[in-house]
C-alpha cells in the first residue's frame, strides 16, 4: 500500500512539475491517478431499512419517548455580602457570622439527596471574581439548605459572590 501511495504522489509530482504542454497527454496520465483515489466503503448492515417493522407511534409510552424530566434543577446566583440576587426554587440565602466566606442557601424542599454544583461569579455581566475555590456541602441543620464556603487563591477564606446549582433526583 505504502509503495502504491509512493508511486502515485511521484507520478503527480512529475506530472505538476513537468506542466505537460499537450492536454491530451495529460488527460491520459491523470485517469490512473483518479483510479486509484477512489475510495468506497463496504455496507455497515446488510440491513434494507425498507424491511424493517415498524414501530406504531401508539405502541410507546409516553414515559419511554418523553426525555427526562429538566424541571428538578434548582439554582441561586449569591452576592458576597449574602444577599440573594436571584433563583429558581431559592427562599433565602445569607453569609453565616464564622468563618469569612461562609454561606447558607436555603431551597423551597428538600435537596438532601441532590447534587450541588457551585463557582464563583458576579451576579451581573461586568468583571470577573478573583481567583479562588468553591465548595459546597448539604446544611446540616436544615434538609431544605446547602453550606457553601468560599476562598480566595491561596486557600484563605474570603467572602466571594457565586452562583449554586442543585440537581436533583
Amino acid at each position: 500500500m505504502k509503495t502504491r501511495i509512493s508511486w502515485l504522489l511521484a507520478l503527480v509530482f512529475s506530472v505538476m512539475m513537468l506542466a505537460l504542454p499537450n492536454q491530451a497527454i495529460a488527460a491520459e496520465v491523470q485517469q490512473p491517478i483518479k483510479a486509484h483515489l477512489t475510495l468506497a466503503q463496504a455496507p455497515i448492515f446488510n440491513v434494507d431499512v425498507n424491511t424493517l417493522p415498524e414501530v406504531a407511534e401508539t405502541s410507546l409510552k409516553a414515559a419511554e419517548a418523553a426525555p427526562k424530566a429538566v424541571g428538578n434543577a434548582l439554582y441561586a446566583v449569591v452576592n458576597s455580602n449574602g444577599s440573594l440576587d436571584r433563583g429558581f426554587g431559592a427562599v433565602s440565602s445569607q453569609k453565616v457570622d464564622t468563618p469569612t466566606g461562609s454561606y447558607e442557601v436555603i431551597f423551597n424542599r428538600n435537596v438532601r439527596t441532590c447534587a450541588y454544583v457551585a463557582t464563583t461569579g458576579l451576579s451581573g455581566s461586568v468583571g470577573t471574581t478573583p481567583p479562588g475555590g468553591i465548595s459546597v456541602v448539604g446544611r446540616a441543620t436544615s434538609t431544605n439548605g446547602v453550606f457553601i464556603s468560599t476562598t480566595n487563591m491561596s486557600g484563605d477564606s474570603q467572602d466571594q459572590p457565586f452562583h449554586l446549582v442543585v440537581q436533583c433526583p
